[in-house]
């Protein structure tokens, strides 16, 4: 009785990140998507889904007219972006997370200060992730599509994904 009443209380934690990451990377970001999302009370319990939870309103922010809405939902997001950060520093897909984001924000957001440090990480660290070749390879790509990857940084992961062909 005592480890169903575990796997209980552990099953709502883990059943967001087991489809988070094809859901997400497979789909246009809705209100919709974001509110299923965080229709799991303790989504964010959990950093990595809290981050993808952060993505998702920042990307929002495209979708909507007025200014204001536009910088609560990118400054919402961000912030779930860093707090999953800062509970789990050592997670490279936290790292790919923040990373989309700045690669893609307008510059005037000024939201740009930790791109170098978490491409250097990304690349160090996401073969020890435990994640499959397919979503390393996926996450790469979508960073190369990132439209303030410099040149330098586009000639790293590049080199990376080549090496992963290898």
């Amino acid at each position: 009785m005592k480890l169903i009443f575990i796997w209980l209380i552990l099953t709502p934690l883990s059943i967001p990140e087991l489809s988070i990451r094809p859901k997400f990377h497979s789909q246009e970001i809705t209100q919709a998507y974001l509110d299923a999302l965080q229709s799991d009370a303790q989504w964010n319990l959990n950093p990595l889904v809290m981050a993808y939870v952060g993505v998702s309103e920042t990307m929002l922010a495209e979708n909507v007219f007025w200014p204001r809405e536009k910088w609560n939902y990118f400054n919402s997001g961000k912030e779930k972006i860093e707090k999953a950060i800062h509970q789990n520093k050592n997670n490279p897909e936290l790292r790919y997370l923040r990373l989309l984001v700045q690669l893609n924000a307008p510059s005037f957001l000024s939201y740009d200060e930790s791109i170098e440090t978490d491409l250097e990480f990304y690349i160090s660290n996401i073969l020890n992730s435990g994640l499959n070749m397919t979503w390393i390879k996926k996450f790469c790509d979508n960073l190369l599509d990132g439209k303030h990857l410099s040149n330098l940084q586009h000639s790293r992961l590049n080199a990376f994904l080549l090496d992963l062909n290898d």
